[in-house]
C-alpha cells in the first residue's frame, strides 16, 4: 500500500476527535440527536482548522445506520464507505475549479433524484466563495427550498465574499484557530502512535510555526519525521523551517540592549552564513520584542505567549534591559523593516539598517525615539543626579559634542544690538505729530541700520512694514501679511527696532503691530465717534485729539 500523509491518514473520523472546535461540535451533536437537522450550513474559518474534515463527519452522522450520542459509529456500511470515499451520495465538490453556471445547473438537475443507500444526499462545496456571481445565483432557489432527502455544507475561507443572500439561507459556524497546546497535545498523541521521539519545546515550535492550523503542523511534523531516524530534535525543526532559534534571538536582544551596534552586525552575518531567511527572521525578531512586551505588561504572560517555561523565564530576565517605550520603538522599527524587506532585493541591508536604528536612538528623530531618550535621563537624574547627567550624556554623544567644539573654534560674527541711550519717552500728545514726520524721514535709515548689523531675517520682515501712525508714544507699524507681523512683533525683536528707533531718532516709542485691515478699521471707528460728536454737540468742533 502508497504511503499516506499524516495530516490524510490522522483525519479525524468523529466529532470528539476533531481539536478545538468544541463549541461547533456539540451544537452539530445535539441537532443531530433532537432531530433539528438544518438543510443548509456554512463554515467559515482559516485553513487547517477542519472545516472539511468536520463536513464529512457531520455527513457520516446524519446517516449512520448505529449513531451513539449523535456520533457515526464507523463500523457500518455507511460510515465505510464515506471514509474510503465511494459512497455516491455524499458528494465533495471543489468550487475552485467548478466555479460555473453550468455546474451548479447541473447539480440542481441532481439534487431531483433521491439518495441510493443513505438517508441524505450531503453536498460539500468546499471554497465557496470562488463561485461566480451567475453561479451563486442559480443556487438560490435550489439552496432556499431544497428537496427534504438534501443537506448543503458549504465551505469557505473567505466569508465576506459570499453574498448575503447565500448567508442568510445558511446555517453559519465560524471555526477557531486551534491553540497553542491543543496541537501540541494532538502531535504528541501521533508522535506516540508513530514511535517518534520529540520533546515539548521542538512540539511546541511546530505548533507555533502552524499559525492555528492543525493541518499545517502535521505537514511540518510529517516532514520532521524524515530528517532523523525515529527522532526529532529541536534544530532540526528550526533548521527546516528557517526559523531561528530562541537562542539566536535572545542574543541578539542582549546586544540591541547593550547598543552593541558592532555585535549586532556580526550576529547577523552569522544569520546570513547559516542561510537563515532575513525576512523570516525579521518577523521571528519583531515576535521576540512582542513576547518582551507582553512579558512586561505582566499578569498571566506564559499563557498567552506558549512558551516553554525556560524560555519564558530568560526572556522575562531580559524584559529589565528594556523599557517599555523602548520595546514599541523597536517592534516599530521591525516593522517598518519587515515591510520594506518583502520589495528589495537586498533585505539584510534593511535589517541592518534597523538594528543600528535600534542601538543608536540619536538616529532616529521620531517620537518614540525621544520618548526613550527622555525616560533614560529621568532614570539617571534620579539614580546619580544632575552632574552625572551631564557627564553621561557627552560620553554618550561625543562626536556631536567634537562636532561643537570643531565649531565654535571657528570666529562667528555675532549680531550688534545698537547702543541704546536713555532718552525722552513721548508722552506729550501735541508733539506726536512732530516725531511722527521724524520717524517718517528715518524710517530707511533705521532699516538700513537693522540690515547693516547683520539682522538678516528680521531685515527681510520689517521691510515690508509701514509707519501708519504715533499714538502716546505708540508707534503703529502696519503690515499686509500676518505671518510677517507675527515675526516682527515678537518680543526679542520689538526690542531691537525699539533701540535702533531711539538711537537714530533721539526719543524712545513702543512698538505696536497691526494688519493693514485693523489699521484701517481703528480709522473707521474714529471717524464714527467724530460724526456722533458732531450729530450731538453740533458742527462747532475747534480742534479734534487723538
Amino acid at each position: 500500500m502508497s504511503y499516506i500523509a499524516l495530516y490524510r491518514e490522522w483525519r479525524p473520523k468523529t466529532f470528539s476527535s476533531i481539536v478545538g472546535q468544541e463549541h461547533i461540535t456539540q451544537i452539530l451533536k445535539n441537532q443531530i440527536k433532537q432531530q433539528r437537522i438544518a438543510h443548509a450550513y456554512l463554515f467559515c474559518g482559516t485553513r487547517g482548522t477542519g472545516k472539511t474534515s468536520t463536513a464529512k463527519v457531520m455527513a457520516k452522522a446524519v446517516n449512520c445506520l448505529h449513531p451513539i450520542d449523535g456520533e457515526p459509529c464507523g463500523e457500518c456500511e455507511i460510515c465505510r464507505g464515506i471514509d474510503n470515499g465511494n459512497m455516491i451520495d455524499v458528494i465533495e465538490i471543489d468550487a475552485a475549479s467548478n466555479n460555473g453556471v453550468d455546474n451548479i445547473r447541473e447539480l440542481r438537475d441532481d439534487v431531483k433524484y433521491l439518495p441510493s443507500k443513505c438517508k441524505y444526499k450531503v453536498y460539500i462545496i468546499d471554497e465557496v466563495h470562488m463561485l461566480s456571481t451567475a453561479a451563486f445565483n442559480a443556487l438560490l432557489k435550489t439552496l432556499e427550498e431544497p428537496p427534504a432527502h438534501i443537506i448543503f455544507i458549504l465551505a469557505t475561507t473567505e466569508y465576506q465574499k459570499v453574498p448575503a443572500t447565500i448567508l442568510s439561507r445558511c446555517q453559519r459556524f465560524d471555526f477557531k484557530r486551534i491553540s497553542v497546546p491543543d496541537i501540541v497535545s494532538r502531535l504528541n498523541t501521533i508522535a506516540k502512535q508513530e514511535n517518534v521521539s520529540i520533546d515539548d519545546k521542538t512540539l511546541n515550535l511546530i505548533a507555533r510555526s502552524a499559525d492555528g492550523a492543525l493541518r499545517d503542523a502535521l505537514s511540518v511534523f510529517d516532514q520532521c519525521i524524515s530528517i532523523g531516524n525515529g527522532s526529532v530534535t529541536y534544530e532540526d525543526v528550526a533548521s527546516m523551517l528557517g526559523i531561528t532559534t530562541d537562542e539566536y534571538l535572545i542574543k541578539l536582544a542582549d546586544a540591541v540592549a547593550e547598543n552593541d551596534a558592532s555585535k549586532c552586525i556580526i550576529l547577523i552575518d552569522e544569520l546570513i552564513n547559516n542561510g537563515k531567511d532575513v525576512y523570516q527572521f525579521i518577523k521571528d525578531f519583531t515576535m521576540h520584542f512582542r513576547d518582551l512586551l507582553v512579558c512586561r505588561i505582566g499578569g498571566a504572560a506564559v499563557d498567552v505567549l506558549n512558551i516553554s517555561q525556560e524560555t519564558f523565564d530568560r526572556i522575562r530576565e531580559q524584559t529589565k534591559k528594556f523599557s517599555t517605550e523602548s520595546i514599541m520603538r523597536n517592534i516599530n522599527i521591525l516593522s517598518a523593516a519587515e515591510a520594506d524587506a518583502k520589495w528589495v532585493s537586498q533585505p539584510r541591508i534593511i535589517l541592518e539598517m534597523a538594528v543600528l536604528k535600534m542601538c543608536k536612538k540619536e538616529l532616529d528623530a521620531d517620537l518614540d525615539s525621544l520618548l526613550v531618550r527622555v525616560a533614560k535621563l529621568e532614570n539617571i537624574i534620579n539614580s546619580k543626579g544632575v552632574n552625572t547627567v551631564v557627564n553621561t550624556v557627552t560620553q554618550d554623544n561625543s562626536d556631536t559634542v567634537k562636532d561643537v567644539a570643531v565649531k565654535k573654534e571657528k570666529p562667528v560674527k555675532e549680531n550688534k544690538k545698537p547702543d541704546v541711550k536713555k532718552n525722552k519717552t513721548v508722552d506729550n500728545k501735541q508733539d506726536n505729530d512732530q516725531h511722527f514726520k521724524d520717524i517718517l524721514k528715518k524710517w530707511p535709515d533705521v532699516i538700513n541700520a537693522i540690515n547693516k548689523e547683520g539682522h538678516k531675517i528680521l531685515y527681510s520682515n520689517i521691510v515690508q512694514g509701514k509707519p501708519a501712525g504715533l499714538s502716546d508714544g505708540a508707534l503703529i507699524l502696519e503690515f499686509k501679511f500676518g505671518f510677517v507681523k507675527k515675526q516682527v512683533e515678537n518680543s526679542e525683536n520689538k526690542k531691537i527696532v525699539e533701540g535702533y528707533i531711539s538711537s537714530i531718532c533721539g526719543f524712545d516709542v513702543r512698538l505696536h503691530c497691526k494688519l493693514v485691515d485693523e489699521v484701517a478699521a481703528d480709522k473707521q471707528q474714529g471717524d464714527d465717534i467724530v460724526k456722533k460728536a458732531e450729530t450731538i454737540f453740533g458742527k462747532d468742533i475747534i480742534e479734534v485729539e487723538e
